[in-house]
C-alpha cells in the first residue's frame, strides 16, 4: 500500500529506525537486511504452482440463500432486506484449499458461518460427505462437530486470557470423551506441528505474539481431527512477514495430513499464494470460480478484474 500513497518510507524495528528514504529507493534497492526481508514477505500477484486436486467431494453446497433484515420489529419499522447468499452452489474437495474472495459485505464470512453450523440458510443445502449441515445437525452429531473446525480472524480474542494454552487446547477433546492424558499427548504433538515449543502449553495467551496465537488457534482446531478447516480472514490481522509464515504452515499441514481448507479472504494476492481454486463472491453471488491461476491471470468477470486492479502496490510488484 505504501507503494501507492507514500513519497518517503521509514522502516522501523523494535522502536528504532533502520532505514529511510524515497519510496522508489526503499522498495527498489533496500540496503538493510530487515527491509529486504519485509519486502520479500509481500506476496506477488501470481498464483502458486498449480497442483491437480482429484479428491472426492467433501463439502457440497446447492442453491444456498440467506437474507438478513426485511422483518418488522414490535416497535420498529421494517428493516431493509439484505441478501448475503444468493443461490450459491459450490464444492470443496478432499485435500483442496478453496479460496473465497470478495470485499467487505460480500457474504464470505456468513457462508463460512453456515458451513460450521453457526447460522442456517433460508433455503438450499450444505452437505459434508453424506451428512446434512445445519445448526441442529451440529448440536446432534459429535462426528459433524469434529469434521468441521474454524480458525478465527482475531488471534487476540480467540483464547480465554485466564486459561493456559494446554487446557484451552484439550477442552474440546476432553468434552467429547477423550481422556486428558491422550488429549494432552496430542496437544504436545500439534504444538510442535505448528512449529512452537511444547513449553507453550504451560503459558497464558498474553505471552504470545499474534502470529504465535494464530498458530495455537490452528493447533486447537486440529485437536478435533477435522476434515475441513474454515480459516476466516485468518492472516488479515498479521504483519506481512508473519502472514507468510502462517500461509507456509497451512500449506505444510495440508501436505502432511491431507486437510481440506476453506480460506476466506478479501486479498486476492494472499489467496493466490495458498489456494488451489478460488470463488469470487459479490453481494452474495458467486460471480466466478476457477483455478487460482486462471482467476489471477485470465479473469472473466468485471468484478474479479476490478478486485485485481484494486490490489495495493500492483504496479510495484
Amino acid at each position: 500500500m505504501v507503494a501507492d500513497i507514500a513519497d518517503r518510507i521509514v522502516v522501523m524495528r523494535q522502536g528504532e529506525i533502520v532505514e529511510q528514504g524515497p519510496t522508489a529507493q526503499i522498495l527498489g534497492d533496500p540496503q538493510q537486511e530487515y527491509t529486504q526481508k519485509l519486502i520479500a514477505a509481500v506476496p506477488p500477484l501470481k498464483p502458486k504452482p498449480a497442483a491437480r486436486v482429484s479428491g472426492a467431494e467433501l463439502i457440497t453446497i446447492r442453491d444456498l440463500s440467506k437474507t438478513y433484515g426485511g422483518r418488522r420489529g414490535l416497535f420498529a419499522a421494517r428493516t431493509p432486506a439484505f441478501t448475503v447468499s444468493d443461490r450459491i452452489s459450490m464444492t470443496i474437495r478432499e485435500g483442496e484449499i478453496y479460496g473465497l474472495v470478495g470485499e467487505s459485505g460480500s457474504g464470505k464470512s456468513t457462508l463460512g458461518r453456515m458451513i460450521v453450523g453457526l447460522a442456517d440458510p433460508d433455503s438450499g443445502e450444505i452437505r459434508c460427505g453424506d451428512q446434512p449441515v445445519s445448526r441442529a445437525a451440529f448440536l446432534a452429531s459429535k462426528t459433524l462437530r469434529r469434521s468441521i473446525q474454524m480458525v478465527f480472524q482475531d488471534p487476540y480474542s480467540s483464547f480465554n486470557p485466564r486459561m493456559k494454552i494446554g487446557p484451552a487446547l484439550i477442552a474440546g477433546s476432553v468434552a467429547g470423551g477423550e481422556s486428558r492424558a491422550d488429549a494432552m499427548r496430542r496437544a504436545r504433538e500439534l504444538v510442535e506441528l505448528v512449529q512452537l515449543d511444547q513449553s507453550a502449553l504451560d503459558r497464558f495467551p498474553h505471552e504470545f505474539s499474534g502470529g504465535q496465537r494464530q498458530r495455537l488457534g490452528i493447533a486447537r482446531a486440529l485437536m478435533m481431527q477435522p476434515r475441513l478447516l474454515v480459516a476466516d480472514e485468518a492472516v488479515s490481522a498479521l504483519d506481512v512477514s508473519v502472514q507468510e509464515q502462517v500461509i507456509r504452515l497451512l500449506l505444510d499441514i495440508k501436505a502432511r495430513i491431507g486437510l481440506s481448507i476453506l480460506f476466506i479472504t478479501h486479498d486476492l494476492r494472499v489467496a493466490g499464494q495458498i489456494c488451489d481454486r478460488i470463488g469470487v463472491l459479490r453481494k452474495g453471488v458467486l460471480v466466478e470460480e476457477n483455478t487460482a491461476e486462471r482467476i489471477l491471470t485470465e479473469p472473466t468477470h468485471d468484478y474479479t478484474r476490478m478486485l485485481l486492479d484494486s490490489v495495493p502496490g500492483r504496479s510495484w510488484r
